[in-house]
């Protein structure tokens, strides 16, 4: 599928590439509607869940009752609460930079702190509003 509006990916890299309002993400040559597009939300950019995560190849717990969600990628985990801003990377209290949220049904989380918890890279290109994620 080719997702014109996204910049490709970078040659040789594991990279996801992201626009804020598009429903697309493209990986290395590959290409997925998202359930929501990705929000700039009080100069923090977030994602959705589950689309992000499984992409990269990660793995997602949901507990609904609690709100609570698990995120284990590359032998590192995330746990954090829909609404609060502190989360638990691989044991350790940490803050995030903005609290994860629904938006339409669609648990929403902070793409960088997310990210670099996972021990990924974000970049973002303020020209474009475009968001690569090297894994």
């Amino acid at each position: 599928m080719k997702v014109p509006e996204l910049l490709p990916a970078i040659p040789g890299k594991n990279t996801m590439s992201l626009r804020i309002g598009s429903f697309f993400a493209a990986k290395n040559t590959d290409a997925k509607r998202l359930a929501c597009p990705p929000v700039l939300s009080n100069g923090t950019t977030l994602v959705p869940l589950r689309d992000v995560v499984e992409y990269l190849g990660g793995t997602i717990d949901w507990d609904g009752d609690t709100q609570r969600v698990v995120i284990s990628y590359n032998r590192n985990r995330i746990s954090m609460t829909i609404g609060s801003k502190l989360a638990f990377v691989n044991g350790i209290t940490s803050v995030l930079t903005a609290a994860p949220q629904l938006i339409d049904g669609v648990t929403m989380i902070p793409l960088r702190s997310v990210a670099q918890a996972l021990k990924c890279t974000v970049d973002w290109i303020g020209d474009t509003q475009n968001i690569y994620i090297y894994y």
